[in-house]
């Protein structure tokens, strides 16, 4: 697999996120409370990397583990975001974090259902994320076999 590459990182009072592209794969890990100033920096963010740096499809790992939410005026954001992502081309998105009641109901608040091929799972890891992804044709490289636990159940 190439080498993890941070290629933006901001920090805010009471948030944080990374930006890292590996291959044709972009992972963000988000960090505390999310504001609407927050959702809109990433955001741009995001589309930034994306336009400079994928002409074809692209997968998307989003690591939610150290995120505490988002605030409700903030979450439309997310959901134009989400289908700007699969106007761009996103094969599928990977929410990777532990079984948490309070998370999974807001991402089904945000995440853009209407969508033309809208495809997520919410996974354990980050390296079931990659193993899902190479098994069911989203990524060329192989990965080890091992096993995969969703959250989709």
């Amino acid at each position: 697999m190439n080498s993890r590459s941070v290629v933006c990182s901001k920090k805010f009072p009471h948030a944080a996120y990374s930006i890292e592209i590996v291959g044709s794969t972009l992972i963000s890990e988000l960090d505390g409370q999310w504001s609407t100033e927050i959702s809109n920096s990433y955001i741009a963010d995001v589309k930034q990397e994306v336009s400079s740096r994928f002409n074809k499809r692209w997968l998307h790992i989003v690591l939610l583990d150290k995120w505490d939410l988002t605030t409700f005026d903030a979450m439309d954001k997310f959901t134009e975001y989400g289908i700007w992502c699969y106007e761009k081309g996103v094969k599928a998105t990977f929410y990777v974090y532990q079984t948490n009641p309070v998370k999974r109901y807001q991402l089904a608040k945000m995440l853009p259902e209407r969508a033309k091929d809208y495809v997520s799972f919410h996974v354990l890891s980050i390296d079931d994320a990659f193993l899902f992804a190479s098994e069911n044709s989203f990524l060329e490289e192989p990965k080890p076999n091992q096993t995969i636990k969703t959250l989709n159940v």
